[in-house]
């Protein structure tokens, strides 16, 4: 059983699949089995599999079925504990297999790896590093357009946080929590403000509190009003702010009253 099944749906993908199948052949990491997909294709893809010096599953569909069903196929077909899915439209590195094989047994708590890929006809060029779901919705691959240094992306590097974004961001912390404690301090020079200004923050907060337990008093003595000369309307609100064992013998007394 081979440790790999690499699957590549194909589409009229004829003048594609021999530089595909070529790289494939060059690979440094050997224990694969390769099924091709053919979706429906109406060009010469079935006849081109057939004819090549190379071991391919070919599975074949009459119609075009869409990406998704080719490759949910090849993969009920494989027999391999890995599965490598392919584009027909690709070049491969000769250690491309080995490397993802090597970096996905590294972790257990790997679940799948993405390799970079380079424009087919700029390799200086990346075509994308992965994928990215932005904030819309939408996929992007990860530095698409960016120049090809042999390392990571330019986007890596902006997912790092650098010494003045960490600042700053340590400077926002300090505000919430300054704010949280009803402290004020001026962060625009590092210093805290006057204490004329911090009396006067604390004065206001006070201000505030006495308006809200003066809006709860008015709001209990009404409750009181309302029970006092309408006690059985009242009972609504009597539950509201009371205990069961309250509202029953509040009952009671009405009953015995009534």
């Amino acid at each position: 059983m081979p440790r790999v099944s690499i699957v590549i749906p194909n589409y009229n993908g004829a003048e594609h699949l021999d530089v595909c199948l070529d790289s494939i052949r060059k690979q440094t990491f050997t224990d694969y089995e390769v099924i091709v997909v053919d979706n429906g294709s109406s060009d010469r893809s079935i006849e081109l599999l057939k004819s090549r010096d190379q071991q391919i599953i070919i599975l074949q569909f009459m119609e075009n079925k869409g990406f998704a069903a080719a490759v949910n196929s090849g993969i009920q077909h494989s027999s391999s504990a890995l599965i490598a899915l392919l584009n027909n439209d690709i070049e491969l590195d000769p250690h491309w297999l080995m490397k993802l094989v090597d970096v996905l047994e590294s972790d257990i708590a790997l679940g799948s790896v993405a390799c970079k890929m380079l424009n087919y006809h700029d390799r200086t060029s990346v075509d994308a590093a992965g994928d990215v779901l932005t904030k819309a919705g939408n996929i992007v691959g990860r530095g698409y357009g960016e120049k090809d240094t042999g390392g990571n992306t330019t986007s890596d590097v902006k997912n790092t946080l650098s010494d003045k974004e960490k600042a700053a961001k340590k400077r926002a912390a300090i505000m919430r929590r300054g704010a949280a404690e009803g402290k004020a301090r001026n962060y625009s020079t590092g210093t805290t403000q006057s204490a004329a200004r911090t009396a006067a923050i604390r004065k206001a907060s006070a201000a505030t509190s006495t308006r809200g337990e003066a809006k709860a008093r008015a709001a209990a003595r009404k409750r009181n009003q309302m029970r006092t000369t309408d006690p059985w309307n009242s009972l609504i609100n009597f539950a509201k702010y009371n205990s069961p064992v309250d509202l029953v013998n509040r009952l009671a007394a009405l009953d015995t009253k009534g």
